[in-house]
């Protein structure tokens, strides 16, 4: 088994989406229980008020459970996503053309709507930061990672080849 060199583990964790969610959530809750206190409920709309809370309620949970697991050795990069990936993701060095340790700025990813990555397999809990590989078929991966600088640190002293 090969020292692994980097190794990180992330849950979803952004503050701001998890605060929306839950004001669209209880705002939902609110207008259902008001209207059954005011007794001018139509059975509808309640129940389309809980859907809506229920729905929410779904997707907050959904974030809650996304967990990413990175690893990096002499051999390959590892990843997995869970709860989307069943068992870990590798890429071997050997199969890799070019890697590059990408920092993006926190606010940079709520602008730039335009921007379009298509070609990428995009795996982050973390915005745009971590690490960019292009294999020698062509594919490219962002493997995301939030200490950055650690990573680079680690990337550094592994000696490829």
């Amino acid at each position: 088994m090969a020292n692994k060199i980097y190794k990180e583990k992330q849950s979803f964790n952004d503050l701001g989406i998890q605060a929306l969610i839950a004001l669209g959530g209880l705002g939902a809750l609110f207008a259902a229980g008001k209207a059954v206190w005011q007794g001018n409920a139509e059975l509808t709309y309640v129940l389309g008020c809980l859907a809506i809370a229920a729905g929410l309620g779904g997707i907050m949970w959904y974030l809650r459970s996304l967990r990413m697991k990175v690893s990096i050795d002499q051999k390959c990069i590892k990843y997995k996503l869970h709860p989307i990936h069943v068992k870990a993701r590798k890429i071997e060095w050997e199969d890799v053309d070019s890697c590059v340790v990408v920092r993006s700025p926190l606010l940079s990813r709520w602008q730039g709507a335009n921007l379009s990555y298509a070609n990428e397999h995009f795996f982050s809990l973390s915005g745009r930061n971590g690490l960019s590989v292009t294999t020698k078929d062509g594919e490219s991966y962002l493997i995301g990672c939030k200490n950055v600088d650690r990573l680079a640190n680690s990337l550094d002293k592994l000696k490829l080849g």
